[in-house]
């Protein structure tokens, strides 16, 4: 029998290491049958490479900072290519400066689609593309 998340695609930013929120919530994504993508960048990124090895499957890490269009929209082209549609978002990022305005009326398309996926696509459990 599958678990909850069976066959969904799930993208997990903010997993830093093992006892970090966003850590637990990729590890039981998994469990429950999501196959997941974790985000990083900078020199984060290697605690992120270093905890990924604990999930299984070891998951790929793509280079993310949600505060460059270039990073989110090389993102949205990879899952898109990866995966064809992205089920949910895991959105753990501990810091944003002031004027990231993350949720704002963001200019770029890419980035509407990124974080279009609100809690009422999730709860009933529609995908949204990534095209």
């Amino acid at each position: 029998m599958g678990g909850l998340l069976e066959g969904k695609k799930v993208l997990v930013t903010g997993v830093l290491d093992r006892r970090s929120i966003a850590y637990s919530a990729a590890r039981l994504a998994q469990e429950q049958g999501a196959e997941i993508a974790l985000s990083g960048f900078g020199r984060a990124r290697r605690l992120t490479e270093r905890t990924a090895k604990r999930l299984d499957p070891e998951p790929p890490i793509l280079e993310l900072d949600v505060n460059k269009p270039d990073d989110v929209e090389a993102v949205a082209e990879d899952l898109k290519e990866r995966w064809g549609t992205l089920d949910g978002i895991v959105h753990a990022i501990a810091f944003a400066p002031e004027d990231a305005e993350l949720f704002e009326d963001v200019e770029q398309p890419s980035q509407k689609r990124l974080l279009a996926c609100d809690d009422a696509n999730v709860t009933r459990g529609k995908s949204f593309a990534l095209s």
